[in-house]
């Protein structure tokens, strides 16, 4: 045990002054908020205070985390890149989220390295958030709320999960145009429960077009077929914004697995709208979906409420709501009235 307190120190130690070497920056989010998700948690859900890693990261706004980044200039023109984030912590400052079932995962939303070339774009390998999630996430007028998000409906066209063992490659940008490409290899665990390894490779790829005001952008994502579920549904969506200055409009559509309403297929379309307001941005998303479970069709609709100001430097207040009205079954809602710290 002495040696142990002895070495893990100096390693930490030895790892720390690398990283600073590597220019690493220390970074995170801390959501604080008030409110409930009736979604997650049940209609009997109580309103309590929340940490943004609270119930699986589904209150608040944003997922309180923290992590570290680095660059390094390795060659001419070349870089490599790392990142490592936690998964969310919680009200009691545990990390939400295992690989096994019993043991905290610490490094569970991005561990990964990546190099870059100035011409040629960026080759990222290890845990990653998907192409799908990473890409169309730009769709979202309320950054991709944890607890308040019109998906819950089913109809979004950023909801896929976070990979282990991906490959990623970012091209470079080309008269507007940016393309993201991916795979992950047969055999993946993204749960870390030996019962959920995918027996085909995942392929994945997403591109956007920018042209001034006007954002257009589509991706697909392969089915991730498993022994448990052997006929799963690829993903696809497609979505465009368009920036009036007065006022910003997104329209999108998705079709593929119900990654919040565990549906065979879901699919749908949302639209959404933000303003400014003075010193504050209002807005809204409103979705329409049908889930099908079993051979089974059922409708859900979603409205998505927000309203949120910068209030100090790297500190913003938020105020949401959402109300889901399905076709069979209860009408459960969620609120959150919360700060984000970002540092």
């Amino acid at each position: 045990m002495i040696l142990i307190k002895k070495i893990i120190p100096a390693a930490m130690a030895l790892a720390f002054a690398g990283a600073v070497h590597a220019e690493a920056e220390i970074y995170g989010i801390i959501d604080m908020s008030y409110g409930k998700n009736e979604i997650v948690d049940g209609q009997n859900a109580k309103s309590d205070f929340h940490s943004g890693g609270d119930d699986g990261q589904s209150q608040g706004n944003s997922t309180t985390r923290i992590g570290f980044k680095g660059s390094y200039d390795v060659d001419t023109d070349v870089k490599a890149n790392f990142k490592f984030e936690t998964n969310g912590i919680t009200s009691d400052g545990a990390i939400n989220g295992t690989n096994d079932g019993t043991s905290p995962t610490f490094f569970n939303r991005q561990a990964w390295l990546g190099l870059s070339h100035t011409k040629y774009g960026e080759v990222r390998l290890g845990r990653q958030d998907s192409i799908p999630f990473q890409v169309m996430g730009k769709f979202d007028l309320n950054a991709q709320s944890n607890g308040v998000t019109t998906a819950y409906s089913g109809a979004s066209v950023w909801a896929t999960n976070r990979q282990s063992r991906s490959l990623q490659y970012i091209a470079p940008e080309f008269s507007g145009v940016n393309m993201h490409f991916g795979i992950v290899p047969e055999g993946d665990d993204s749960t870390g429960s030996g019962s959920d390894d995918n027996t085909s490779a995942v392929i994945s790829a997403a591109v956007t077009y920018s042209m001034g005001d006007l954002l257009i952008g589509g991706s697909f994502e392969s089915a991730r077929e498993t022994l448990a579920n052997p006929n799963a549904e690829d993903f696809k969506s497609v979505a465009v914004t368009y920036d009036f200055k007065v006022v910003k409009v997104m329209a999108g559509y998705t079709e593929g697995p119900g990654l919040y309403t565990g549906a065979d297929l879901a699919e749908g379309v949302t639209i959404g709208i933000s303003a400014p307001v003075g010193s504050y941005t209002v807005g809204a998303h409103y979705a329409d979906a049908d889930n099908t479970v079993s051979g089974t069709k059922t409708n859900t609709t979603a409205l998505e409420l927000f309203v949120n100001r910068k209030i100090f430097k790297n500190t913003y207040a938020y105020l949401e709501s959402l109300s889901l009205d399905r076709e069979t079954g209860s009408d459960p809602s969620s609120y959150a009235v919360g700060v984000i710290f970002v540092f």
